[in-house]
């Protein structure tokens, strides 16, 4: 039997975890909303302003995160964890200074 790659147990990950919230919320929609918590979690966005790397698409990584970000806006989470890298190497650790703050500027919209 094959090990799954990184994404394919993430996706099933993510994708049971939705399941199993959902489940919770459903079954629970007679209890106090003052005693439930929404938060976002976003993780490894990776944003580096460098061109494509095989699978990775670095540049892209800012207008999935604005995406993200507007959806936690949108439903008003609590807070928004963020599991990973912001950002990935650049050829210089200015470019990577650049890059977090290019990256940070997405984040807090």
């Amino acid at each position: 039997m094959r090990q799954p790659t990184r994404r394919e147990f993430l996706t099933a990950a993510t994708g049971g975890a939705a399941m199993a919230t959902g489940w919770l919320s459903s079954s629970q929609a007679s209890a106090d909303e003052a005693d439930s918590i929404t938060f976002g979690l976003v993780t490894d966005v990776h944003y580096a302003d460098v061109p494509r790397g095989g699978t990775r698409y670095y540049r892209d990584s800012q207008e999935k995160l604005r995406v993200a970000v507007e959806t936690f806006n949108r439903r008003k989470v609590a807070f928004v964890a963020e599991l990973g890298d912001f950002v990935d190497a650049g050829p210089e650790k200015a470019d990577d200074v650049r890059f977090l703050h290019a990256i940070r500027e997405v984040f807090s919209e």
